[in-house]
């Protein structure tokens, strides 16, 4: 498996299929395109399985300027629990590590809550709905 940088575009198809399923009118982001925004790719034999995005963006629960936004993760249904999860998010923290940035935060599905746990990042605040979407978290990791 290879992870490394990909365009916006090489995330629409699986953000179509994994995260917006059924409303795929919504798979663009705001900031998708922000000179500081990047994504992430998981590759296997040569076909994007898994993806993340992760945008320079504050939230009102953390004072940190340098803090950014890990939004658009998935991986094919097929495969997810294989790891390949864990080595984007461990990619994207090494690109945010080169970035200086001390902080990034998400908005998780709550069935993904222990997933992220087990990476090291802690749930802030209560539960609530992303319409069409579903329950999420804010959650975060010190950097």
């Amino acid at each position: 498996m290879e992870v490394h940088n990909i365009s916006t575009e090489e995330t629409y198809p699986l953000r179509i299929e994994i995260l917006r399923k059924g409303i795929a009118k919504d798979y663009k982001f705001v900031g998708d395109d922000d000179k500081d925004t990047f994504h992430i790719g998981a590759f296997t034999e040569n076909e994007c399985v898994g993806i993340a995005s992760c945008m320079k963006k504050m939230h009102p629960f953390f004072e940190n300027s340098s803090s950014y936004q890990l939004r658009g993760m998935a991986v094919k249904s097929a495969i997810q629990k294989s790891g390949i999860g864990k080595e984007i998010v461990h990619k994207t923290i090494a690109v945010l590590k080169e970035k200086n940035c001390t902080l990034v935060w998400c908005n998780a599905r709550e069935k993904a809550v222990v997933f992220y746990e087990k990476l090291g990042f802690h749930v802030v605040g209560n539960k609530f709905q992303i319409p069409k979407v579903g329950p999420h978290y804010v959650m975060y990791k010190n950097l």
